[in-house]
């Protein structure tokens, strides 16, 4: 994959985040899987090249277990793709998250606030 094909991914990627009202938080493991079906590499090939058990594979594709740097120079040489764009799925992956989480927090807080304020 060239270095235009991983900015027009990421270009894809982003829109399927930011078209609902709600910041939907994409594991790179979703990325994953398309990849998978694209070479056709097996899953049984793909965990024993990146050093997983079946188990911590799938923790990878739910976005449990992170893309480390290391992993992420893993899966840019099995899918001949840059370490960069791996990263770059999991760090907006966290912010999405953590994104996610604070507004939670916020909404949370409004109905905290309104409740007191009908109590005084």
């Amino acid at each position: 994959m060239t270095r235009i094909e991983e900015e027009q991914w990421i270009r894809e990627w982003e829109k399927k985040r930011y078209n609902s009202k709600a910041t939907i938080a994409i594991p790179p493991g979703e990325t994953i899987k398309k990849f998978i079906g694209k070479t056709g590499i097996s899953r049984k090939q793909l965990c024993y090249r990146l050093g997983l058990t079946d188990e911590k594979f799938d923790r990878l594709l739910e976005g449990k277990l992170k893309v480390t740097p290391d992993r992420a120079a893993q899966l840019g040489k099995i899918f001949k793709t840059s370490t960069f764009f791996w990263y770059k799925l999991q760090v907006f992956y966290d912010l999405d998250k953590k994104k996610n989480k604070d507004e939670k927090l916020k909404d949370n807080s409004k109905w905290q606030f309104i409740s007191v304020l009908t109590v005084v």
